[in-house]
């Protein structure tokens, strides 16, 4: 980001890599707000999660997981202030060697569950969790477009009832519609 202004609410920025710094996001003479945001398993030289070149950078309710050297460079790490946090996300599947076929929902055991910001809700009007499929927008998911939104909620897919409500168990593969889950 260079010269300018960005919000990121909801969002994951996972497995990202820099052969300089800022792996995951570098904030270079930029106005950058983050809230209820995952930086997670990025790798850069310096700030491997977020590098700041300038400013001060607002983070509310994020997590900062396993980023190489370090989560946050030209900063003060805000660990432990307005909610952010320093946990292992708890998605349910990361083992696959290429982060596209992860699946980030959050286990049922996440610290993210319900720690997002206090004035944002989820869907279904709880309190929200931090990442992508937490706050308003949770629910709004449809990555492969078969016109099926995928599945929000922490845990693995419900197939007792999630296919009435029209949940995708597979938002990654478009001829897999609700059903009976993964």
């Amino acid at each position: 980001l260079m010269q300018g202004e960005a919000w990121l609410e909801n969002v994951d920025v996972l497995a990202n890599e820099a052969n300089a710094s800022g792996g995951g996001i570098q904030a270079w003479q930029y106005d950058l707000w983050l809230i209820d945001t995952v930086l997670a398993f990025n790798v850069g030289t310096a700030g491997g999660g977020l590098f700041n070149d300038s400013g001060m950078p607002q983070l509310s309710h994020c997590d900062a997981w396993q980023n190489t050297p370090d989560d946050y460079d030209g900063m003060t790490d805000p660990t432990g202030v307005d909610g952010n946090q320093a946990e292992d996300p708890g998605y349910l599947d990361v083992a696959a060697s290429d982060p596209l076929d992860w699946d980030t929902h959050l286990a049922l055991s996440s610290p993210l569950v319900d720690a997002g910001d206090p004035s944002l809700d989820d869907p279904d009007g709880g309190p929200a969790d931090i990442g992508a499929f937490g706050g308003p927008g949770g629910g709004e998911w449809d990555l492969d477009r078969d016109g099926y939104k995928a599945w929000w909620q922490p845990g693995p897919y419900a197939g007792a009832t999630y296919p009435a409500l029209g949940w995708d168990c597979d938002d990654g593969n478009p001829p897999v519609h609700p059903g009976p889950g993964r």
